[in-house]
């Protein structure tokens, strides 16, 4: 077959297991490749830098300089369509920022997919207090506020008046406009065709190092051209057409793309067991997450595309094959590495995954959500003391995810073990609403499963909660619910403590001022 030309065999749409080997190698070095924060970022879900970021100088150079060259406050919004590049952008800004040392204060970046309402509020609000050591002072150095990926749900003007900070400079990105006049919304366009032909060039060679052969600029700059300019599609298109050594052809011939015929073409090129794996990775909640979620997904996969039912991860070969399966993703670059091991799902390829994991058998489905919330239930009882919780704040939209699947498909004993795990981070940290939800599900699941004892204690803490944050007739109800359980169990000891309980309520009103 032909490396760039139009000429040789039809090409393969199927990646043969010489493919996915190409793919798992191409990952693995665009992994070793991906940057990290710079010094002075405060990211603890990564900050998702590109490798390389292609021919985007100019807005790169007016970003910065739109929040620095005058007073804070200063807002800045990058506005544009699903694959643009936002998100990139915007990292390297604040990589930049950091560099430049132009925000003494410190740069913070905020993913903010998903987060709407006012759950989403004290979400983003709870990460900046617990990141920033709690309030700023009148007199406290320029800082940065990075919110990516901010959708319509999610209200941008509680947003901005919540920041009330004369010192803090705000960076978003966003599909839609904001529509609020302290934000300056600079859309971000598609790529010129100079750009994307330098981009495909750069998305070629990491696929393929002896991509494009020479001679084929005429056949690079046509199919730049029909892709649209988009960095998303160009980079899927690169790396399936280096992978399978297909002609450049495939892309110049295909016209522009929208989104979902790439992403249907990068579906059906992928074998059943990288199918079900990047589909089941819609699991994983939160904008970032460890590569060991995902290992746990994509061995789940293996498992059941191969008749195994169950993936025995502590097997060597099971770990080298989702390895292997893990990178190939990335190497296709339906995965982008961050760096220190994790791991994101563009915003569009998360919805598309989860639209085909819709489709897969229910109990490979059930078998994907067992196995990930396993493995976030040994995550969490491994995380000990202040650096634990730290830690298992970072993770919470990934626990959170793993808690209320459970809860959805009535994994009582994983709901129970779950809460049982995260239930004094969460109260240390002081993560009142899912704490109480936690604890919620933590009283249904005892009660369907008709465990007396764990019932008690779920009831018990869950009053406890209500108390500290002044609900005081919801504790009364709640420890009266946990003495009559307690009764009802013959157990004298724990009656007692659910009497002591209900009578030191009146003096706990004022705990309210300390949740």
């Amino acid at each position: 077959m032909a490396m760039d030309g139009s000429a040789g065999a039809a090409p393969q749409r199927q990646l043969t297991p010489e493919h996915m080997g190409r793919a798992a190698r191409a990952g693995e070095m665009i992994g070793a490749m991906t940057p990290g924060a710079p010094r002075g970022v405060i990211a603890g879900a990564g900050l998702p830098r590109a490798t390389r970021l292609i021919a985007r100088g100019a807005e790169l150079d007016a970003t910065l300089a739109a929040l620095t060259t005058s007073e804070p406050p200063n807002a800045v919004a990058l506005i544009g369509p699903s694959g643009v590049g936002k998100s990139a952008l915007a990292a390297e800004v604040v990589a930049l920022a950091a560099e430049r040392g132009a925000f003494p204060g410190g740069v913070m970046w905020l993913p903010s997919e998903g987060l709407s309402g006012d759950p989403g509020l004290a979400a983003l609000r709870q990460e900046l207090a617990n990141a920033l050591g709690g309030a700023r002072g009148p007199d406290a150095p320029p800082a940065l506020l990075a919110f990516d990926h901010v959708e319509p749900p999610l209200d941008v003007a509680a947003l901005m008046d919540g920041l009330g900070d004369e010192n803090v400079a705000v960076l978003v990105t966003a599909r839609q406009p904001l529509l609020d006049e302290r934000i300056t919304e600079t859309p971000l366009a598609p790529l010129d065709e100079d750009a994307a032909a330098k981009l495909l060039r750069h998305a070629l060679q990491q696929a393929d190092p002896r991509r494009p052969a020479e001679g084929n600029e005429p056949l690079i700059v046509g199919a730049a051209h029909m892709l649209g300019g988009l960095p998303l599609v160009i980079g899927l298109t690169a790396a399936r057409v280096a992978i399978m050594s297909l002609p450049l052809n495939v892309a110049q011939d295909a016209g522009p793309s929208r989104l979902r015929d790439v992403f249907d073409w990068a579906w059906e090129s992928l074998p059943a067991h990288a199918r079900l794996a990047f589909a089941g990775l819609a699991l994983i909640e939160g904008a970032t997450f460890p590569r060991g979620a995902a290992l746990a997904v994509v061995g789940a996969a293996h498992a059941q595309t191969d008749g195994a039912g169950s993936a025995n991860m502590a097997d060597e070969a099971w770990r080298a094959g989702a390895a292997a399966t893990l990178d190939a993703l990335v190497g296709l670059r339906l995965i982008d590495p961050l760096a220190s091991g994790r791991l994101r799902l563009q915003v569009p390829i998360r919805q598309y995954a989860a639209r085909r994991l819709g489709e897969t058998p229910e109990e490979w489905r059930d078998a994907l959500g067992d196995a990930l919330a396993a493995w976030w239930l040994d995550f969490a009882r491994r995380q000990e003391g202040h650096a634990g919780a730290a830690t298992l704040d970072v993770e919470g939209s990934g626990l959170i995810g793993a808690l209320t699947w459970a809860h959805a498909r009535d994994r009582r004993q994983s709901v129970l073990d779950l809460v049982d795990a995260l239930s004094p981070a969460w109260r240390a940290r002081r993560r009142a609403t899912d704490l109480r939800q936690a604890l919620a599900w933590s009283v249904s699941a005892a009660h369907a499963a008709g465990d007396a004892a764990h019932l008690r204690r779920a009831l018990h803490d869950l009053a406890l909660h209500d108390a500290s944050v002044g609900r005081i007739e919801d504790a009364r109800a709640g420890f009266a619910e946990a003495l009559r359980v307690a009764s009802g169990a013959g157990d004298a000891e724990a009656a007692e403590i659910e009497r002591r309980a209900v009578a030191s309520l009146p003096a706990l009103p004022e705990a309210a001022d300390q949740a």
